[in-house]
């Protein structure tokens, strides 16, 4: 039966800030850096494909699943309890901004493993050795796509910072 099988584990990292200000920079020297930029947010991937295979008398797949496992980190603010209620509420409402961006994250992931599989089933060669290679293609080039999408979902998305209200606090050091 081909199917993709998930699961995402939420890691915090921890913040510190009575400002937007502090708490935006804090973020920024807290989380980690993709393509050589900080972000705010990260979601890795892992995934695992396990196939089924017929040898003869030829190579051909007869179950395709993939595992994929998310890892998603989020900045924790240490003392939130202590923000003013406008600023707690731009700050919560950051957060939910961020979780939801990085399960987009996950859900491209997830329709390109979708793929994968799909596309995989019933795949078939001569040979073993020369469907191996078959399939480690297909693979990369799946990643690689799917690595386009969640690039291209990324810069969209920076073009709606400025709109955030918890940025705009940040930025006006408000």
């Amino acid at each position: 039966m081909a199917a993709v099988i998930q699961s995402t584990s939420y890691h915090p990292f921890v913040v510190h800030g009575k400002t937007a200000r502090a708490i935006y920079k804090s973020v920024l020297s807290h989380s980690r850096k993709k393509d050589g930029f900080q972000t705010f947010a990260t979601t890795d991937v892992s995934l695992r494909p396990h196939i089924k295979l017929i040898t003869r008398p030829s190579c051909k797949i007869t179950d395709a699943t993939i595992t994929a496992r998310f890892v998603v980190r989020l900045p924790s603010l240490a003392n939130e309890a202590g923000l003013a209620p406008g600023l707690r509420q731009d700050w919560q409402s950051f957060l939910a901004e961020l979780k939801h961006h990085e399960e987009h994250h996950r859900e491209i992931w997830l329709g390109c493993a979708a793929d994968l599989v799909t596309a995989a089933t019933g795949l078939s060669a001569g040979d073993c050795k020369s469907f191996a290679k078959k399939i480690e293609e297909r693979i990369k080039q799946a990643s690689m796509t799917c690595r386009e999408k969640n690039d291209a979902f990324d810069n969209e998305a920076q073009d709606q910072l400025p709109s955030i209200a918890f940025i705009q606090r940040a930025l006006l050091n408000r």
